[in-house]
Order: structure tokens, then sequence, then C-alpha cells
């Protein structure tokens, strides 16, 4: 994705395939992924909160996150992640049969933010938000049963599959075991 820059100082998106083409640079564009764009060196020292929020709630939900950041928790500072993802059909997915946008939260390392993620989750509750599985989520067995339409079959075909319960830890158990 590129930004490129017109002559009335309005921001355009055009989409690119960078595969096709060599990485290149101008002014007010870059073309490379991500990794070569961004002056940054990604360290994963913090902890993350990233949910799926039907699309419908996606605005109403990131102005009420906004709101709490300017108002309860004004030292947390770090950008919200925002992008849209296609509805699928995987039964545990956060993005099963709904079109989402993923929001995703995070704090400052060596900052105690855990209050903010806590917040940040009971807010995306209220739109029926479904965490993204490798990052903090606070939901159980019950949360599972109420965001997932497919939870149960699927802890069947888990116990079918599983039935000594080998793939399961501690966590994973008390969610779909």
């Amino acid at each position: 994705m590129t930004t490129t820059k017109n002559t009335s100082d309005v921001c355009e998106m055009k989409v690119m395939d960078i595969t096709d083409e060599p990485p290149r640079q101008s002014e007010f564009e870059k073309i490379a992924y991500s990794s070569d764009v961004y002056p940054i060196d990604y360290v994963p020292n913090f902890h993350e909160l990233e949910y799926a929020v039907p699309v419908a709630n996606g605005i109403e939900a990131v102005r009420a996150v906004r709101e709490l950041m300017l108002t309860k928790h004004t030292n947390c500072i770090f950008p919200i992640e925002y992008r849209f993802t296609a509805g699928d059909g995987a039964w545990l997915s956060p993005f099963y049969e709904q079109d989402s946008i993923t929001l995703s939260v995070s704090g400052q390392p060596g900052v105690d933010y855990w209050a903010y993620l806590t917040d940040v989750d009971s807010i995306l509750r209220r739109y029926g938000s479904r965490p993204h599985w490798g990052k903090l989520h606070f939901l159980d067995t019950a949360d599972v049963t109420a965001l997932y339409p497919k939870a149960e079959a699927f802890r069947v075909l888990r116990r079918n599959l599983d039935p000594k319960g080998l793939f399961l830890n501690d966590h994973v158990r008390m969610l779909l075991g």
C-alpha cells in the first residue's frame, strides 16, 4: 500500500502488488515490505489486545476506545491499529461468518497498562468482538460459547480427535476442553 500526495495536499491510498515491482522510493511514496519501510526495530516486549469487531460497529468501537484514552487512560499513547478483514468459515476464527475491523491496542513497555487493556476489553465486548487467539484476551468458557456459534461443535470434534487431551494446556482446556 502506498500513499501519494496530490496538489491539494489530500492523501489518496492506492493498492499495489509489491511482488511485481522492485522496491522504489520517491518524495511521497515508498513501496516495500513493511519491515523495510517502518524505521523501527520490532521487539515484541509489550502485551497486546486485538479483537475482531463486526464492521457495523467498527467506528463506534474505535471512538469508544479513543474516548477512554482521552479521559481515563491518558498515559496510554501507543497507536491503535485498525484494519479490515473479510469473514471466513473457520469455526473458531475471530472472523467466522462476519466481516470485521480488527482493533489492536497495547502499551509502552515498562508501564503498567493492565487496567487499560481490561477497560478496552470491556468496551469491545459490548460490540460482540472476538479475540485474536495469539494475543491477550479475558474470555472464559461461557464467553467462547456465546461468541462462537460453532464452539460446542468444535469441542465435540476436539474430544473425538484428541480424547486424552494431549494437545491441551490449562488455558485451552478451560476454553475448549
